[in-house]
């Protein structure tokens, strides 16, 4: 059952917490930080990952092991968009068999939850993982809870608080079930209906897109000024997603006017921005043959040092599923440009990307792999240790005002 406008919210939330503001504590913190714990807050395991036996995207045979958290320090985990949980700490992501997303309850994903909820201590301090999942319709792995019209439809009504009741009642499902981060909302512009995910888009109108984000975004985190009281959102995908050559997912935008380019494609951050969103996911499709993963340019200038309209961001950049092997062997249609898994995530972190997203479906580039490659980055000043700090100085001060 689709549920739209469940509760007229007749009052939209203003409140946005400067998350600069906790950076003089958090830095302290990083400070008492051994290098290791500072990768591991970088890291968002796929749940998968956590296995004690070795079964690729699912846990059928055996069940998440929650010592593998503090093992590998992780600052953040994730269960994929096809993936259900249940009540003993399997996961199912076989689509083909419906009936065994009927496991994903209530119950279950909140008893999952509890699963993966362990802190990381560093010396008095107790730092809790953000527990991520696909919440871009309502919290829709959940069977029973509200599902919201696409973007697109929404968009249709032009009227923002729309977006805000969507957020607000999503973030409601997710945060009772223990889930703390909801990759959401998607603010791509619709440039061309033959992309097959146009409906994810808030339309081609993007003089309407900022506002649309920006309720989206305090829907989500219900902002009350000095803290998030909902989720952390993750705008997203940073950004072109919806301008590439013909459509062509996770293709290429060819950009020659950039000035055009971010008037129209920015819009959603500009209005994430306006209410302090936490977090921006970086997009899989290139720009001018250049992957956004890696484009620095637009990452670090852009987004955060906020070259284009002189507002910095002040949460983190996370990157989408994968993005560490899809920016090693891609290919086209979004780049022709190929490098090692090694350079691929040095220049994914120098870029501007604070967490890097790992995936269950990539068998090489598990927790150890990706942070024992972190590490020797450093150790070859490949990685700086301030752009290390800075990543999590970011992600620490996403939490503090998450509380």
């Amino acid at each position: 059952m689709v549920v739209f406008l469940i509760t007229s919210l007749a009052v939209l939330a203003s409140g946005c917490t400067k998350l600069s503001s906790y950076w003089s504590t958090v830095e302290k913190l990083v400070d008492k930080m051994t290098t290791e714990q500072k990768i591991g807050q970088m890291t968002q395991a796929d749940g998968p990952q956590l296995c004690d036996g070795k079964e690729g995207s699912e846990c059928v045979n055996s069940v998440v092991n929650s010592t593998k958290i503090d093992e590998y320090k992780l600052g953040s985990i994730l269960i994929g968009g096809n993936a259900v949980p249940d009540s003993e700490g399997h996961i199912f992501s076989d689509f083909k068999n419906h009936t065994l997303f009927l496991e994903g309850t209530f119950q279950n994903w909140k008893d999952f939850a509890s699963r993966l909820n362990k802190p990381i201590k560093v010396g008095e301090f107790s730092i809790y993982p953000l527990l991520g999942t696909d919440a871009v319709h309502g919290n829709q792995h959940v069977v029973g809870q509200p599902l919201f019209p696409h973007n697109i439809g929404m968009s249709c009504s032009h009227n923002p608080a729309n977006f805000y009741n969507a957020g607000f009642h999503t973030q409601a499902s997710v945060k009772a079930t223990g889930w703390n981060f909801a990759f959401a909302p998607t603010v791509a512009v619709s440039h061309n209906f033959f992309w097959g995910r146009h409906y994810e888009t808030m339309g081609a109108e993007y003089e309407h897109i900022d506002k649309y984000a920006k309720q989206y975004a305090l829907g989500l985190q219900q902002d009350n000024g000095n803290g998030l009281e909902g989720v952390l959102s993750s705008v997203k995908h940073f950004i072109g997603d919806g301008a590439t050559f013909h459509g062509i997912d996770e293709g290429n935008d060819t950009v020659s006017n950039f000035a055009n380019f971010l008037e129209v494609n920015y819009r959603g951050y500009a209005g994430g921005k306006s209410a302090c969103m936490g977090n921006v996911m970086v997009s899989y499709s290139a720009i001018n043959n250049i992957a956004m993963s890696i484009n620095g340019a637009l990452i670090d200038g852009v987004l955060k040092n906020g070259i284009y309209d002189g507002v910095p961001f002040e949460g983190f950049a996370i990157s989408d599923y994968d993005a560490i092997g899809k920016v090693a062997n891609q290919g086209w249609p979004t780049t022709n440009i190929h490098m090692s898994v090694f350079d691929s995530i040095v220049n994914i972190i120098n870029a501007g990307v604070d967490m890097l997203m790992l995936a269950s479906t990539n068998g090489q580039i598990t927790p150890e792999f990706f942070q024992s490659n972190v590490m020797e980055a450093l150790n070859s000043g490949a990685i700086k240790m301030e752009r290390i700090n800075d990543a999590v100085k970011r992600i620490l001060g996403v939490k503090c005002a998450m509380g």
